[in-house]
């Protein structure tokens, strides 16, 4: 007769008895939303809950979310296709939710999650906009979300705080938990960032694919390499195929290429981020012809793209090109990733603020090991521009990388290392102890060095996983993990521990064969057969 009706129940789970049991009629679907606000009031109160409260806490649906149905619909399927990374359909069914309600705050919220996992930020801007615009229409909860959004694009050293402070208010929401997660991994605190990311990947939870690759990331970058596998196919298994990569470093971190290989070979060739991958395997193989031209294919691709990501294959294409031995390559490519991100930190609105002054210290730290100093002078002006930036812990730390590095170069090691000592927490960025292993090196600090290079060989799935600037520095903290085992090969000789010394180098020489090396890396490996207790005869 046309009436809807909307029913719930109430059922212990250990008994599977009916508690409670509510039901409302209307008439027309439209009567559906204001039927579950009745029945959701009723049964919160049976529950327990004040009356008072209920009424302070809740809103309309309509309010909250739409009172157009196939908005909400829209919405609806919007999330589906979220949960299994299927970001062009999901942005699709959002936008059609906003074009048939435009004051549907949630559903400008999708995009805004759309758009950071497509890692287009410049994207989110607009809808974040928007959201904030209609916050009137979001419940509390959602409103605090909006909020720790909002922190990440206007005052980005407040995101973990805000996202951890909304996953205690609310434990039992899972986007809180999940995005926790992910701003704790941006700042190296794996560990803490594992209970979230674990309470993230609740099955009832539609993003729940999502979560279990950053799990997974986390489990990696801290040794934990079979529940990382784990996690990894499970992703997969839910129709997250952006974790074939992660499952590629995964098996490359072990050195088992065959595998790695197998899991790039399922990567769409239209991916670009899969590139990132495909260029730290190469390098990590030592296969440098092959790790130029996926870094030139995937900078050609970005430069078609535009945006953030042509700034950041720079820095990949840069590395390359370092390491097979083409040091005016990489200084053009560096210069001009510095350069392009000095003028991005100088626009208005720049939603890649941090990312890109970690990019620019990433092109410093390449030009300084070609030998050009212009370059980091440079980007230290640039970062003097934008005090607000180094409110970041992780921005400071680099910028310390880069000070530390310039320090080694004038022949001050020792202020080197006493500027980047205070920052190893066990949360360090991976070139903070790459720069105190080679200043180690140079001061005379033997047993230091040789503690620095061992991490940096023990840690590399945290080489291959650790964040900021969309993973641009990934293949130079691959061949850095390498390179410490050439260096630990030096400084043992040094030390008199010959034995020591030809073990690490043999391990060195079978990732890396001698006559692939550039000029630079085989008058290391010589020196690290040649090298005596007093220094080089």
């Amino acid at each position: 007769g046309g009436k809807v009706r909307v029913s719930a129940e109430m059922i212990d789970p250990h008994t599977q008895t009916t508690i409670y049991a509510e039901s409302r009629e209307g008439v027309g679907a439209d009567s559906t939303l204001a039927s579950i606000d009745t029945v959701t009031s009723i049964l919160r109160e049976r529950l327990g809950e004040r009356l008072a409260s209920i009424k302070d806490d809740s809103a309309p649906l309509p309010t909250v979310t739409t009172g157009n149905l196939d908005a909400l619909r829209a919405f609806a399927l919007g999330q589906r296709s979220l949960s299994r990374g299927d970001y062009v359909e999901a942005q699709q069914f959002y936008a059609r939710a906003t074009t048939l309600d435009p004051k549907f705050a949630l559903a400008w919220l999708g995009q805004v999650r759309v758009t950071f996992g497509r890692e287009d930020l410049n994207k989110a801007m607009v809808p974040l906009r928007k959201a904030q615009q209609l916050r009137d229409h979001l419940a509390p909860r959602e409103r605090m979300y909006v909020d720790a959004w909002s922190a990440r694009f206007d005052a980005p050293a407040q995101g973990a705080a805000k996202w951890i402070e909304l996953a205690k208010v609310y434990p039992d929401y899972h986007p809180a938990q999940g995005n926790a997660a992910i701003w704790l991994y941006e700042d190296n605190r794996y560990n803490e960032a594992i209970p979230y990311a674990t309470a993230a990947t609740a099955e009832q939870y539609e993003y729940t694919g999502s979560n279990l690759d950053i799990l997974g990331r986390l489990q990696l970058a801290t040794g934990n390499y079979e529940s990382a596998a784990m996690s990894f196919k499970r992703a997969v298994s839910m129709g997250r195929q952006g974790s074939l990569r992660r499952i590629a470093a995964l098996e490359a971190t072990q050195r088992r290429y065959a595998s790695a290989e197998k899991a790039l070979q399922r990567v769409s060739l239209q991916d670009l981020h899969g590139y990132i991958e495909k260029v730290s395997v190469a390098v990590d193989r030592g296969d440098w012809a092959r790790a130029q031209k996926a870094s030139r294919t995937a900078l050609k691709m970005a430069d078609e793209a535009g945006g953030f990501d042509a700034r950041a294959f720079r820095i990949t294409a840069a590395t390359t090109s370092w390491l097979a031995g083409d040091e005016g390559g990489a200084l053009r490519l560096a210069r001009a990733a510095a350069d392009q991100a000095a003028a991005a930190l100088d626009a208005k609105e720049n939603p890649y603020a941090e990312d890109d002054a970690a990019l620019s210290i990433g092109a410093a730290l390449i030009a300084l090991r070609v030998g050009d100093e212009s370059v980091a002078a440079k980007v230290e002006k640039t970062l003097q521009a934008h005090p607000q930036l180094m409110i970041a812990p992780s921005l400071r730390e680099l910028a310390d990388v880069l000070r530390a590095e310039r320090l080694r170069a004038l022949g001050r090691p020792q202020e080197a290392l006493a500027l980047l000592r205070p920052y190893l927490s066990g949360a360090e960025r991976y070139q903070t102890r790459v720069a105190l292993m080679q200043a180690a090196s140079d001061a005379g600090e033997l047993a230091e060095a040789v503690e620095h290079a061992r991490w940096l060989q023990q840690r590399r799935g945290a080489a291959f996983m650790e964040l900021k600037c969309g993973q641009c520095l990934q293949a130079l903290n691959v061949a850095d993990s390498n390179i410490a085992a050439l260096l630990e090969a030096q400084v043992l000789k040094k030390m008199g521990k010959e034995k020591e010394a030809a073990a690490k180098l043999k391990s060195f020489d079978a990732w890396w064969a001698t006559e692939a090396l550039p000029d630079y890396l085989r008058t290391q490996r010589e020196s690290a057969v040649t090298t005596s207790k007093l220094g080089t005869v």
